[in-house]
């Protein structure tokens, strides 16, 4: 016969907070592994904002020589002057992150085009240059002819490369720091798990 009085000497079960789940080692794991992720992606991101944004900066005096020599060749391309042209583009040759200058009509003829003595392959690869492109028009705003710039990008991003690598390595820092606080905190929280479990009765 079962005694019906055993159900109220039965000790009540262990009363779970909110919390518990908090205690598994394999959250602790996780929520590691996690951090470790987002922080590794936080870096990343902003290394590829910070290289977008040095292009940017970078590209800006090629810019403004482009259009100011774009404004300059207007008219010797107009008339196709040979001597002239090739005069400006030497020029603007002389600039130590350009490695060749040429401009060519509407048509695609080349009308002229100077390269540095200095640019050979092994001094500027493939991967780093630059071409860039500018409209060259007469006075009525009509586009007479291009004008093409090669630039080194490495010569060119040499500074911004610099100001990369010290950006890094703060970041780098940040990352370890946060690492090890994260560290100390579980470890810390894993130790007097039962006082904070206590506290909250």
């Amino acid at each position: 016969m079962t005694d019906k009085y055993a159900a109220w000497r039965t000790p009540a079960p262990e009363k779970k907070h909110w919390f518990a789940w908090l205690q598994r080692r394999s959250v602790h794991i996780t929520a590691f592994a996690l951090l470790i992720m987002a922080l590794v992606s936080l870096c990343v991101i902003e290394s590829r904002h910070a290289l977008r944004e040095a292009v940017q900066a970078a590209s800006a005096p090629v810019d403004v020589l482009g259009e100011q020599y774009a404004l300059i060749l207007a008219g010797p391309v107009y008339s196709k002057n040979g001597d002239v042209i090739a005069l400006h583009l030497s020029r603007l040759a002389e600039t130590n992150f350009i490695l060749a200058a040429a401009v060519f009509d509407n048509k695609g003829k080349r009308l002229g085009v100077v390269t540095q003595k200095s640019s050979v392959t092994e001094e500027s690869p493939e991967q780093n240059q630059l071409v860039r492109l500018f409209s060259v028009k007469d006075d009525h705003g009509s586009q007479t002819g291009v004008l093409q710039i090669t630039v080194d990008s490495a010569r060119l991003l040499n500074d911004e490369y610099a100001l990369l690598q010290s950006e890094r390595a703060i970041q780098a820092g940040i990352l370890m720091t946060g690492l090890f606080a994260g560290c100390i905190l579980t470890a810390a929280g894993w130790r007097y798990r039962y006082y904070f479990i206590n506290k909250m009765r």
